[in-house]
């Protein structure tokens, strides 16, 4: 028995040698005519084959992408599901792509229009949504706005507790789903209860309008529960104080008004050093005009050699100097003394010492005592 069981293994290492050999022996794709990689900063780059893309997009052109909530089902059973509801004339593949999305990979164009025109299609209790297949689908970049809740029509009349026109109701607020249990055995009279596929991107009616042939009146909506809503891009999964794009919007904002803070703040600082210099400036030449009327004014009149008469050299008092007329009246003083000129009378308003008035006293302005 040894001996069999070595040779079947043996015989099983041989076939799994072959199989991987016969795998490498089927390349199709020359590695020497591949492109060569280059560099973007610090990143690696390729320029992909553009005959591969073409081919790529070529065997997708008849897919859809459907969503549903995976969590409460497995991708399996929503297959044999859809088939049996679809049935189809080819093939027809689901590829998983991650947060509820899946490719639904079809063979012929009539296939795609049956399942696109079709419907509403539920399957375990959950509405199938199905858009397009579009090149570069990225599930990242989907914002799910569509929520399934049960809506609520209280005190709506029991003869109006038909599932078609409860259902015809249920349209008026999204996509109706199924008609409650309870609902249709009539156990309660207090509200009918649909389940419904809310798109929360759009505003969702507290009241609705409801007519037949004879009768109308207006019918109460009310929503049960909820999954989290978000109030400013409207996807559901998270709330305002989650969401990621107010996030983004407030550190934008925060970076512009400190950018702009920042600008008045640096404006402000260039104006204050301008004024600081003008400023400067000015006290500069008013210092110089003070210099100018404060300091000594020496009179270039002959001097006494010449005249006879003593010249002074004449201070200003606060910046001004005496007139002849007002030196001669404050020093008590007539015009007797034809001699005395204006610039021998200007002196000083007050005499200090005696060599004030000894001066004085030979100018023949103060009389000796």
């Amino acid at each position: 028995m040894g001996d069999g069981s070595t040779s079947k293994l043996k015989a099983v290492n041989q076939e799994t040698q072959r199989s991987f050999a016969g795998i490498f022996n089927l390349k199709s794709v020359n590695i020497r005519s591949l492109p060569m990689p280059g560099m973007r900063g610090e990143f690696p780059t390729i320029k992909i084959p553009e005959d591969g893309v073409k081919r790529g997009v070529e065997r997708f052109k008849f897919s859809l992408i459907g969503r549903l909530d995976l969590m409460k089902t497995k991708l399996a059973i929503v297959r044999d599901v859809a088939m049996s509801l679809w049935k189809l004339k080819g093939t027809c593949q689901f590829i998983p792509l991650g947060k509820g999305f899946f490719t639904i990979l079809l063979d012929n164009e009539e296939d795609k229009f049956q399942i696109w025109r079709g419907g509403p299609w539920h399957i375990e209790s959950q509405l199938l949504r199905v858009i397009h297949w579009v090149p570069n689908f990225d599930v990242l970049k989907q914002k799910n706005s569509n929520a399934m809740v049960w809506i609520k029509f209280p005190g709506l009349p029991n003869e109006y507790w038909e599932e078609d026109i409860l259902m015809s109701m249920a349209k008026t607020i999204g996509n109706p789903v199924q008609v409650d249990g309870s609902t249709l055995r009539r156990n309660t009279g207090l509200y009918a209860s649909i389940l419904v596929d809310i798109d929360f991107s759009l505003p969702v009616p507290t009241k609705i309008f409801v007519e037949n042939d004879k009768y109308e009146f207006v019918q109460e909506v009310i929503l049960g529960r909820t999954r989290k809503v978000c109030s400013h891009c409207k996807v559901v999964g998270h709330i305002v104080s989650e969401c990621r794009d107010v996030r983004k919007e407030i550190h934008v904002e925060n970076v512009t008004t400190k950018a702009g803070e920042d600008g008045k703040k640096k404006k402000k600082k260039n104006r204050n050093k301008k004024k600081d210099e003008q400023r400067e400036e000015r006290t500069k030449e008013q210092d110089k005009e003070g210099d100018k009327q404060k300091g000594i004014l020496v009179d270039k009149t002959p001097n006494s050699k010449e005249t006879g008469n003593p010249i002074f050299k004449q201070k200003s008092h606060k910046g001004a100097v005496e007139t002849w007329d007002n030196t001669i009246e404050r020093m008590g003083c007539c015009n007797k003394n034809a001699n005395i000129t204006r610039s021998n009378s200007m002196v000083p308003f007050s005499w200090e010492g005696e060599l004030g008035n000894e001066a004085a006293r030979e100018a023949g302005i103060v009389k000796q005592s």
